[in-house]
């Protein structure tokens, strides 16, 4: 434990010497950032859409309906908790996107929380996009600068 509290800043989890752990092999978790951050967008879209009519909240039903089973339906119109989403239900979400905005855009009155969902929505789906970067192709160099650069734009 002296070396933790001298050399790791009494972080004992990795459990040995950092100088074993190249710094160019420490890749950050964006998996599970995507997911937590897609979860919490949809649950303030869905306080929004349920605090709507009747006939509105089953007029966006039909929307989620192209693209979820009747379980996570369920879970949404239940107003559960997403955990038992996994990451390609989550990413099948983000991949709607544009419907759901489009369903938002024909449906609503402009408003400051209407507006506030779609460019929320909007802004994520290209940052998780970026996000799923894992390996940057040579050939596509001067594409990731630019989407690099949109996303810093999008972040600001």
């Amino acid at each position: 434990m002296d070396w933790i509290d001298v050399n790791n800043l009494d972080i004992s989890h990795f459990g040995i010497d950092p100088d074993f752990l190249p710094m160019g092999n420490i890749r950050f978790d964006t998996f599970h950032m995507k997911c937590s951050i897609t979860r919490k967008l949809m649950t303030r879209l869905r306080k929004f859409i349920l605090d709507q009519s009747i006939d509105l909240i089953s007029r966006f039903m039909v929307v989620l309906s192209g693209f979820w089973v009747d379980f996570l339906l369920f879970v949404w119109h239940n107003n559960k908790k997403f955990t038992s989403f996994n990451g390609n239900e989550l990413s099948m979400f983000v991949k709607n996107i544009s419907s759901i905005t489009q369903f938002i855009d024909t449906n609503f009155v402009t408003c400051d929380e209407s507006s506030n969902i779609t460019r929320s929505l909007n802004l994520w789906n290209d940052i998780y996009i970026f996000c799923s970067i894992s390996k940057i192709n040579p050939t596509k160099r001067d594409t990731y600068f630019s989407d690099m650069e949109r996303n810093e734009n999008n972040m600001s």
